[in-house]
């Protein structure tokens, strides 16, 4: 039985009264409706009530064809809505089928491997391809399944690498003597004992550069594990003719070594800088060491032993003081050691630096009088260290803190 269908078209008929579409579009009332006060033409009436109808008819049969329902020309807005959202989902269900292996949709499924990019593949598939791919190579055997591990990693190019650490030196857990005979790729600890080392305490690496003929060019890289952390490395000559390992060089960092008060690099261990208001500022080997701004000029470092005395900084210890950028100190110092207490005392003078051209004197301000005259200091005048500056003083600790 047929759904009924109460939208109907009007005026279809062949010779219907009705306007030509000519006239239709040339129409006045087309843009701006019916007047009020006009005289409305039927076959103009005609026209617009069939356009109307019409597509109004073909909706309904739409709507009365897929879903199986009555039309019905009742007013309910809603319920034919939904009827038409429901003929829709019909529409589309009939004509669109669903995905197959033997028929082709909106996807098409298929179950061989292949490099098509249109076709999506089933789970039976997935589940074939995962177990071929976990029988192949168990990723829960991290490696360990591989019949020939040295093969393997000779077909990647690749060195084998140890993987466990060595020790070297003469420690009764050492495993070898001599850092030359400290595997290639390897990780190592080493000890100032063994041969051929660098002579402090720490870890280290050596890297291979080579490959098959091409071996022998290597870094041996070896660390301090004390606080200082200093670094040392070397390199070895592959080529026939010299095959040898290079000396151990240190590498300078700000583990070892500091610019002083002029930018120059100098050996850190325990050093004070000093400025002008007495306050300081140590490295980290000069912990426990204390500075006090006694008067003008005049500063005291406690918790020492006097100065440095490996003489890295010169015969005299070592105290460096500002100069200018023609290199010309900008301060006289005298330094005193307290020969019971270790102390330092610092004292310092202006220097004019009078045998110098005019331009590179040293004139420092010392104050302006009531008068608004400037004053200056004199030469080797007891004075602070200049404003902006610090003197650096290498210092040797005490017994206690080297500990």
């Amino acid at each position: 039985m047929s759904s009924k269908n109460d939208f109907k078209a009007f005026s279809i008929g062949n010779n219907a009264n009705i306007v030509s579409q000519e006239g239709y579009e040339e129409s006045r009332s087309l843009k701006i409706g019916f007047p009020p006060d006009d005289n409305i033409t039927v076959h103009l009436l005609n026209k617009v009530l069939r356009q109307s109808s019409t597509i109004s008819s073909v909706v309904a049969n739409f709507i009365a064809t897929y879903s199986g329902d009555d039309v019905l020309d009742n007013g309910d807005i809603a319920k034919l809505a939904a009827q038409l959202n429901g003929a829709l989902e019909q529409k589309i269900a009939t004509e669109v089928p669903n995905a197959s292996l033997t028929q082709k949709g909106v996807t098409q499924l298929t179950d061989k491997t292949g490099n098509s990019n249109t076709l999506a593949v089933t789970q039976k598939l997935v589940s074939d391809v995962n177990d071929n791919a976990n029988n192949r190579l168990a990723k829960g055997q991290n490696g360990a399944d591989i019949p020939d591990k040295k093969a393997f990693v000779e077909n990647l190019a690749l060195e084998v690498i140890s993987t466990k650490p060595v020790i070297v030196g003469n420690n009764t857990a050492s495993t070898i003597d001599n850092f030359d005979n400290i595997p290639q790729n390897s990780t190592y600890f080493g000890y100032p004992v063994g041969l051929n080392g660098p002579g402090v305490h720490g870890p280290g690496m050596r890297f291979s550069g080579g490959y098959g003929t091409f071996k022998g060019y290597e870094l041996m890289i070896h660390s301090s594990y004390l606080p200082k952390s200093e670094l040392y490395y070397r390199t070895h000559n592959g080529d026939g003719n010299i095959n040898k390992w290079n000396p151990w060089y240190k590498v300078w960092s700000t583990s070892n070594a500091k610019p002083d008060t002029n930018g120059n690099l100098k050996v850190s261990s325990p050093v004070v800088d000093i400025h002008p208001d007495g306050t300081y500022q140590l490295t980290c080997e000069a912990e426990g060491v204390t500075v006090k701004r006694i008067e003008t000029g005049k500063y005291r470092i406690s918790g020492c032993n006097g100065f440095a005395k490996d003489g890295e900084w010169g015969i005299h210890g070592g105290t460096i003081v500002p100069a200018d950028s023609n290199g010309l100190n900008l301060i006289w110092v005298c330094e005193l050691v307290d020969s019971a207490s270790g102390d330092i005392t610092i004292e310092c003078y202006h220097r004019q630096n009078r045998d110098a051209p005019i331009f590179a004197q040293n004139k420092r301000v010392k104050s302006i009088n009531d008068d608004g005259e400037v004053v200056y200091y004199n030469d080797g005048e007891l004075c602070d260290i200049p404003d902006g500056r610090v003197i650096n003083v290498r210092v040797q600790l005490l017994e206690k803190s080297q500990e």
